[in-house]
This record gives structure tokens, C-alpha cells and sequence, in this order.
């Protein structure tokens, strides 16, 4: 008896045939990982959608891996091929609702192709749909999801990060120029302020500069980890986070300081 999935793949091993320009082909080749698909098949009910919604659930857990590990980073995009579906029962259509919100949770679009008439008015009828989730697409067939999803990857992804690069470099020649002019304020953190009052809608910065006799400028390479106390970080380029130290004591937390896999700089 044929399973529930008929084969899973990535961006990496499958690509649209849409042709793209040389430096996107070399992106997707090295990217396109961020672009996870699954061709199901037959008839799906509580059972076998539930082992779909777990495989897709450890596409977005928290592992910690060594450097230079082959683990694919977590999905920015998700294709469910439904082409070769032939029903879903409601248990089913739970499962996938469960897997709409996962995605939403996670900051990765859902894209569903080739479902049919049946299948997409049971999916819609359990409110799987992108009236209720713009995170949500269904498409004609796996080829157009293909093609939306590196799309969004090159437009979203691809793009931004070369935008965070030349804010990156940016930021490195203003710096080297106040510190030949002697300038008392980093660079580094005016950038910081200005950044905080366009994203918010605020006119704090040249209040709080008064700030910079506190500050200590660092350059920070991606997954590296802050073991410092808690404090107020601000970001010059690029991405942090933090995450909770589960065995710390409930009275005496402690957080974890990581550089995201793109440029960072703290200040």
C-alpha cells in the first residue's frame, strides 16, 4: 500500500523552469533549501495527516547544531502538493488548519498546489483559506508554487540581505570617518537611534544619545552567543535574538544572546 507522501524535496534538488538571471540561479543554488516541498497523495484522514502535520512541526524545532552542520535552516516557504489527493476527511482538514497556523507562527508561507475542487472546498470549509490567512496561497499546480515561492524568496530574502550588507558596509565607513575626525559619539549608535525613530514612528534619538558613555561597540559574526548580563542592545545592521535558558531557576532567569545567520552588528 502507497504511503501518505509520495516524495519530499527542497529548493535545492527542485526548481521551477522559469529563467531567472544568473546571480538569482546562484542564490537560489545556494538558498533555495529555505523552500520546503511535500507531494501527498491518496486519500488523507486522521492518521496519516497527523504524521504529516509532526514532520512538518520538526521542520521548525529549535536545535542547536556545530558549525558547518548539513541541517536545512527552518522553511520561509512551504509547498503541499495535493495533485494526486483523491479526499480528506474533517479530522484531516484540523490537521492541515493546525499546519496553517504552525506556518503563521513561524513566519513561512503556506502554499498549496493542485488540490481539487473537492479538496479545496473541504480545506476552505475548515477555514484553510487565504481570506483567513494571507500567509496562505493555493495554486493551478507544483510548477506556479515553485515559481511564487522563489520568487518571494529573492524578492523577500535575497534582496534584503543584500540591503542589510550595504547597510553593514555603510555603517563600517561612517564609523572609520568619525573616528578620524574624533567624534565622542559612535557612529554606530546614532545609526541605531535614527533606525528605532523611522521604524516607530519616534523623534527619541537625540535624547537618548546621552547613552553612548554606556555603550561598547561590537561586530558580530552569525550564530555567535552574547554571554553577557542583562541590558539594552541595539542594533546597527543585521539581527539578534535572544533565547531563554530553560535551566535557569524560575526566580533567576537567564537569556541567551545569538547573532542571526545574516550580518549583525551590536552596539
Amino acid at each position: 500500500q502507497a504511503g501518505t507522501v509520495k516524495f519530499i524535496s527542497n529548493g535545492l534538488m527542485l526548481r521551477s523552469t522559469i529563467e531567472r538571471q544568473s546571480e538569482d540561479n546562484v542564490w537560489l543554488d545556494r538558498n533555495g533549501d529555505m523552500i520546503q516541498t511535500l507531494v501527498l497523495q491518496n486519500y488523507l484522514f486522521f492518521g496519516n495527516a497527523t504524521s504529516v502535520l509532526k514532520y512538518i512541526s520538526s521542520m521548525f524545532d529549535d536545535i542547536e547544531v556545530a558549525k558547518g552542520s548539513l541541517l536545512p535552516p527552518k522553511p520561509k516557504y512551504l509547498v503541499l502538493d495535493m495533485s494526486i489527493v483523491s479526499g480528506v476527511d474533517i479530522s484531516a482538514v484540523d490537521c492541515f488548519a493546525d499546519v496553517t497556523s504552525l506556518c503563521k507562527t513561524q513566519g513561512c508561507k503556506l502554499i498549496i498546489s493542485g488540490s481539487s475542487k473537492m479538496v479545496r472546498h473541504a480545506l476552505i470549509a475548515g477555514n484553510v483559506k487565504p481570506a483567513s490567512h494571507p500567509h496562505l496561497s493555493f495554486v493551478e499546480d507544483l510548477e506556479a508554487a515553485l515559481g511564487m515561492a522563489e520568487d518571494g524568496l529573492l524578492k523577500f530574502v535575497a534582496h534584503n540581505e543584500e540591503r542589510i550588507r550595504k547597510n553593514h558596509l555603510r555603517g563600517a565607513h561612517l564609523r572609520r570617518i568619525s573616528q578620524m575626525d574624533g567624534e565622542e559619539i559612535d557612529i554606530g549608535l546614532r545609526l541605531a537611534l535614527k533606525q528605532i525613530d523611522e521604524q516607530h514612528n519616534l523623534s527619541f534619538a537625540t535624547y537618548l544619545q546621552g547613552l553612548a558613555a554606556y555603550t561598547t561597540a561590537m561586530d558580530l559574526e552569525a550564530g555567535e552567543q552574547l554571554d553577557l548580563p542583562r541590558g539594552l542592545y541595539f542594533v546597527e545592521s543585521g539581527m539578534i535574538k535572544a533565547e531563554a535558558d530553560t535551566s535557569a531557576s524560575l526566580t533567576r532567569g537567564r537569556q541567551k544572546i545569538f547573532a542571526t545567520p545574516v550580518l549583525g552588528r551590536s552596539t
